[in-house]
């Protein structure tokens, strides 16, 4: 079979940076996923994963960026120019049927973080034989100097006592497991482990269905929490309590659409209203089932294999504290207007003004975005280009694309209008300008065929200006060109020809 070995040519990116887009605006408005950069090692590992897969490129870039947040959120934060310190963890959900092959592209990309869990495991368990055989050694001489002690006279007491106590800190400590892939887990055994195990975890599975019911109005408040780098208190009633401090969390989620919005359902919007789904990086990628065809040809996986590579080596060389990194001056600039332009579309008739959750962790998570797309490549003593910048602000354009289509929906009012103004403007192209509102009721979309339903759709379209309404002989009229004189003569043809009962003309 032939096989198919891409070549490098450098690591920069090679994403084309529109220069005349940074006056600031926030999202790009086409809701595109962008192409991550086939110059990059970053962006290989995607185009070889899409080539293997034949997945969605959508589906396949947020498992890379769990990967990759997964391996760097032990080595650096991140400062806004604003001042702020963050961590650069990230939660994603994405949501694709059965057949989108998310299960085989978590396998294939996720494979860097599971060899380091298995070697780690491997090592785990070497070290716990070696602690139970000091430990039952330890406790044999525990019994005898006990024996002595009890056995002996009073005044050899004190130092019995003395001996005992010395010889318990001697007693060897149980080796920890490392454990840093948490896929079917509570948050009790989740937190347990960021205390006892690893203070850098990832919580994620291809069946998040697995998942989703640890989220709860209860729970979501300490994962917030951990996303935003604060200290947790964990208190408990039959066990110890205690704190959770520096501790990383990358969370992705890959479930069934149908599941997820049961799920949403049945949480009445509690982890919404908290602030937990505001935090996600949410992807509904298109679907490709039905669209594939086998080829015969293997390809290779060159860039993934180096993409592994630097997955296991970021895991295996966590520092003692993290690295802070930042922006260059020319990206400062560039977050900061975009910042200030999210923050302006909170406002009233602004695009995130019911959003405003979703829009305030916008800013930080391109922040969090670029870091890791610019690290993953270059040295830490470098700062965060304005290539990275650009690539992590159309990556979270398309986020933001997504959480608002799917969370967000627009009002009814809006929704009905929409839909009326779309069949209106049927008439409008084959030269109509004057419509019966009895004829929208008889002949106009499902939707708007009662008058309550009408009447609100209309109400919207006049208060904009874009028609209006008058009688005409006790029959209300819309206007499609209000702004034009009345025209008497193109209102009776009009009126005429509504009064064939066809829909031809609309």
């Amino acid at each position: 079979m032939k096989r198919i070995v891409p070549r490098m040519k450098n690591l920069e990116f090679d994403a084309p940076i529109n220069q005349d887009y940074f006056k600031g605006k926030f999202p790009i408005p086409d809701g595109i996923c962008p192409d991550v950069g086939v110059e990059s090692i970053l962006g290989r590992a995607i185009k070889e994963c899409s080539l293997i897969t034949q997945a969605s490129n959508y589906l396949i870039i947020s498992a890379c960026l769990a990967a990759v947040a997964t391996a760097l959120q032990g080595h650096i934060n991140v400062e806004l120019p604003t001042g702020n310190i963050c961590p650069v963890s990230l939660n994603l959900l994405t949501c694709a049927d059965s057949g989108e092959r998310k299960s085989t592209v978590e396998k294939l990309l996720n494979k860097g973080v599971k060899n380091f869990q298995l070697k780690k495991e491997k090592f785990y368990l070497e070290n716990l034989k070696r602690y139970e055989f000091y430990k039952k050694s330890h406790d044999i001489k525990t019994e005898k100097i006990k024996r002595k002690l009890f056995r002996g006279p009073e005044s050899g007491v004190e130092e019995g006592l003395h001996e005992l106590l010395e010889h318990e800190k001697q007693k060897p400590e149980i080796p920890k497991s490392f454990i840093i892939i948490y896929e079917d887990s509570t948050v009790e055994a989740l937190m347990s482990g960021l205390k006892y195990d690893s203070p850098n975890a990832y919580l994620g599975s291809s069946e998040g269905g697995v998942l989703i019911n640890m989220f709860s109005e209860s729970t979501t408040p300490y994962l917030n929490s951990i996303w935003s780098g604060d200290d947790v208190n964990v208190a408990r009633k039959t066990t110890n309590s205690y704190t959770l401090s520096d501790v990383r969390l990358t969370t992705h989620i890959m479930i069934q659409t149908h599941t997820f919005m049961r799920f949403m359902q049945k949480s009445q919007g509690a982890v919404r209203d908290n602030g937990y789904l505001s935090r996600f990086l949410v992807c509904f990628p298109p679907p490709v089932s039905g669209y594939r065809q086998a080829t015969g040809i293997k390809f290779a996986e060159e860039f993934i294999t180096i993409f592994h590579k630097k997955i296991e080596d970021f895991l295996n060389n966590i520092p003692l504290s993290r690295h802070l990194v930042e922006f260059s001056d020319e990206a400062k600039d560039i977050w900061l207007k975009i910042y200030n332009d999210i923050e302006v579309k909170m406002a009233p008739g602004g695009i995130y003004e019911n959003a405003k959750d979703h829009a305030s962790k916008l800013a930080e998570n391109v922040a969090r975005v670029a870091a890791l797309i610019h690290y993953f490549e270059h040295s830490l003593d470098s700062k965060i280009s304005v290539d990275a910048l650009y690539l992590a602000i159309k990556l979270m354009s398309y986020y933001s694309f997504n959480f608002m289509l799917h969370f967000c929906p627009p009002p009814l009012n809006v929704v009905l209008s929409n839909d009326l103004l779309f069949w209106l403007d049927i008439f409008k192209k084959k030269g109509g300008r004057y419509v019966k509102k009895n004829t929208v009721l008889q002949y106009g979309p499902i939707r708007l065929r009662k008058s309550a339903s009408l009447n609100m759709a209309v109400d919207e379209l006049v208060s904009k200006g874009i028609i209006s309404v008058f009688d005409c002989d006790k029959t209300k009229i819309i206007d499609l060109w209000p702004l034009i004189d009345f025209n008497q003569d193109m209102l009776s043809s009009d009126l005429a020809s509504q009064n064939i009962k066809s829909i031809s003309l609309f």
